[in-house]
Protein backbone atom coordinates (compact mmCIF):
# COMPACT_ATOMS: atom_id res chain seq x y z
CA UNK A 1 0.00 0.00 0.00
CA UNK A 2 0.91 3.72 -0.77
CA UNK A 3 1.90 5.03 2.35
CA UNK A 4 3.66 8.49 1.25
CA UNK A 5 2.18 11.02 3.10
CA UNK A 6 0.09 14.42 1.48
CA UNK A 7 1.87 17.33 1.14
CA UNK A 8 -0.32 20.07 2.72
CA UNK A 9 0.67 22.71 -0.31
CA UNK A 10 -2.23 24.91 0.31
CA UNK A 11 -1.50 24.94 4.45
CA UNK A 12 2.36 25.48 3.18
CA UNK A 13 1.05 28.49 0.70
CA UNK A 14 -0.79 30.29 3.82
CA UNK A 15 1.88 30.23 5.73
CA UNK A 16 4.47 31.29 3.12
CA UNK A 17 1.99 34.42 2.46
CA UNK A 18 1.58 35.02 5.72
CA UNK A 19 5.44 35.36 6.37
CA UNK A 20 5.02 37.66 3.55
CA UNK A 21 2.32 39.85 5.00
CA UNK A 22 4.41 39.89 8.39
CA UNK A 23 7.84 40.59 6.40
CA UNK A 24 6.49 43.65 4.34
CA UNK A 25 4.81 45.15 7.46
CA UNK A 26 8.24 44.42 9.81
CA UNK A 27 9.91 46.13 7.03
CA UNK A 28 7.66 49.41 6.30
CA UNK A 29 9.03 52.35 5.36
CA UNK A 30 7.29 55.08 6.09
CA UNK A 31 7.68 58.84 3.82
CA UNK A 32 9.28 61.10 6.52
CA UNK A 33 7.20 64.08 4.67
CA UNK A 34 3.73 61.84 5.64
CA UNK A 35 4.72 61.26 9.29
CA UNK A 36 5.20 64.85 10.07
CA UNK A 37 1.96 66.05 8.15
CA UNK A 38 0.43 62.91 9.83
CA UNK A 39 -1.00 61.16 6.63
CA UNK A 40 -1.99 57.47 6.80
CA UNK A 41 -3.69 55.18 4.53
CA UNK A 42 -3.17 52.34 2.56
CA UNK A 43 -1.37 51.43 -1.31
CA UNK A 44 -2.08 48.37 -3.40
CA UNK A 45 0.64 47.04 -4.51
CA UNK A 46 1.59 43.40 -6.65
CA UNK A 47 5.05 42.09 -7.38
CA UNK A 48 6.85 38.76 -8.31
CA UNK A 49 8.36 36.85 -5.75
CA UNK A 50 11.21 34.62 -7.59
CA UNK A 51 11.88 31.11 -6.66
CA UNK A 52 15.02 32.20 -4.64
CA UNK A 53 13.03 34.75 -2.77
CA UNK A 54 14.42 37.99 -4.94
CA UNK A 55 11.70 40.44 -6.16
CA UNK A 56 10.77 42.20 -9.22
CA UNK A 57 7.52 43.59 -11.25
CA UNK A 58 7.21 46.17 -8.23
CA UNK A 59 3.71 47.99 -9.03
CA UNK A 60 1.49 50.03 -6.87
CA UNK A 61 -1.94 49.65 -8.11
CA UNK A 62 -3.54 51.92 -5.86
CA UNK A 63 -2.96 54.32 -3.30
CA UNK A 64 -5.41 56.65 -1.08
CA UNK A 65 -2.57 59.07 -0.89
CA UNK A 66 0.07 59.64 -3.66
CA UNK A 67 2.79 60.52 -0.90
CA UNK A 68 2.69 56.60 0.50
CA UNK A 69 3.61 55.29 -3.30
CA UNK A 70 7.38 55.85 -3.31
CA UNK A 71 7.50 54.52 0.59
CA UNK A 72 5.31 51.41 -0.22
CA UNK A 73 7.96 50.77 -3.62
CA UNK A 74 10.30 51.32 -1.25
CA UNK A 75 9.58 48.72 1.34
CA UNK A 76 8.84 45.84 -1.51
CA UNK A 77 12.47 46.85 -2.97
CA UNK A 78 14.04 46.18 0.71
CA UNK A 79 12.56 42.90 0.94
CA UNK A 80 14.88 39.98 2.00
CA UNK A 81 12.21 36.42 1.85
CA UNK A 82 13.13 33.20 1.97
CA UNK A 83 12.77 31.38 -1.02
CA UNK A 84 9.82 29.96 -2.29
CA UNK A 85 9.15 26.75 0.14
CA UNK A 86 10.31 24.04 -2.35
CA UNK A 87 6.93 21.95 -2.18
CA UNK A 88 4.87 24.52 -3.98
CA UNK A 89 7.19 23.83 -7.11
CA UNK A 90 6.51 27.01 -8.11
CA UNK A 91 9.40 28.96 -10.09
CA UNK A 92 7.84 32.66 -8.88
CA UNK A 93 4.90 33.77 -7.02
CA UNK A 94 2.66 36.99 -8.26
CA UNK A 95 1.82 38.66 -4.98
CA UNK A 96 -1.11 41.58 -4.71
CA UNK A 97 -1.00 43.13 -1.22
CA UNK A 98 -2.56 46.07 0.40
CA UNK A 99 0.06 47.83 2.48
CA UNK A 100 -1.40 49.55 5.48
CA UNK A 101 0.49 53.08 6.60
CA UNK A 102 -0.91 53.74 10.06
CA UNK A 103 0.54 56.05 12.61
CA UNK A 104 -0.39 55.11 16.37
Amino acid sequence: PNTKKKIDTKGIENKYLLYIRRSVQDALVYPKRAKRFNIQGVVLVSFRILKNGDVTSIKVLKASKSILKKGAIKTIKELVLKKIPTELKQNNMDITLPIQFKLS
